[in-house]
């Protein structure tokens, strides 16, 4: 049988350990912006796959407000057998990922985040409509019986991560107890994000600047920007605002209520900061 699993970063990684699972990259967002690709890009990615081993695609565009409707409706039309994994966590911390990566690439996408989180939300609202997990799950749920949809916490993956790896194996029906190493080591942490000083921003507003920045390779601006200070990491907790907490725990409130029920986990299960 041929299913795919919907995949983090961090569960990528270790899922693939698996002999029984390939997920060749992370990314290849086929069933959403890249679908014009055609299937043959597509199954160009699972070439040399043998028979018997599962085959994943880890897009988390798959779980956003603009692909989410459209690659629901394409994966259950091309794989109604599918199995579905996805990964939840504290709505500010995913905030605070997304604001990072936002600054990381954002630049290579034409998309300038604030330095202040509350503007960026403000900027950039479907970073909150992303964010509503119950909204997109339900989505999958239109066409995907809830035996073929593994939700996981990213707490309790970052708390256990060989019990909740394992649990995924168990919902793809493949061996849970085969050997597993590097658990315990942490991807895609918020130190290694780096963002635009203000030098770096005039020099992509500014055409003529710009200009002389992108004659160089990508290899060599990444680079010179680290060495000159134009980019430098993220290093401090994103600071927050009471409002805008306040604001936020409002807006997400019964969708993130309905997604704990769903799990059968308490409604304080995130917590809040008082300043809520």
């Amino acid at each position: 049988m041929d299913c795919r699993a919907k995949v983090t970063k961090q569960s990528f990684e270790l899922l693939c350990q698996h002999p029984q699972v390939a997920i060749p990259r992370k990314e290849p967002g086929y069933f959403a912006q890249n679908f014009g690709d055609g299937p043959d890009s597509y199954a160009e990615l699972f070439r040399g796959v043998g028979t018997g081993v599962l085959r994943g695609d880890a897009s988390t565009t798959y779980s956003t407000e603009q692909f989410g409707d459209v690659a629901s409706i394409r994966l259950a039309s091309r794989f109604p057998g599918l199995k579905c994994i996805f990964i939840a966590r504290h709505p500010m911390r995913r905030l605070e990922s997304s604001f990072r990566q936002m600054h990381h690439i954002g630049h290579l996408f034409g998309v300038s985040a604030e330095r202040d989180i509350t503007a960026t939300l403000f900027k950039l609202p479907n970073m909150i409509a992303d964010t509503r997990y119950w909204n997109i799950l339900n989505r999958y749920r239109r066409f995907f019986p809830d035996e073929q949809i593994h939700l996981v916490f990213l707490e309790d993956l970052a708390r256990q991560p060989e019990v909740e790896v394992r649990r995924c194996f168990h919902f793809l029906e493949i061996d849970p107890n085969v050997p597993l190493t590097d658990v315990t080591r942490q991807s895609n942490a918020g130190e290694s994000k780096e963002y635009d000083t203000a030098a770096m921003r005039i020099i992509r507003r500014q055409r003529l600047l710009r200009g002389f920045w992108n004659r160089l390779s990508p290899s060599h601006r990444t680079s010179l920007a680290r060495w000159l200070g134009l980019r430098r990491p993220f290093r401090q907790p994103i600071r927050w605002n009471p409002q805008t907490i306040k604001a936020l725990r409002e807006a997400l409130a019964e969708d993130s209520g309905r997604l704990l029920a769903y799990a059968g986990r308490s409604p304080e299960f995130w917590q809040w900061p008082e300043a809520a």
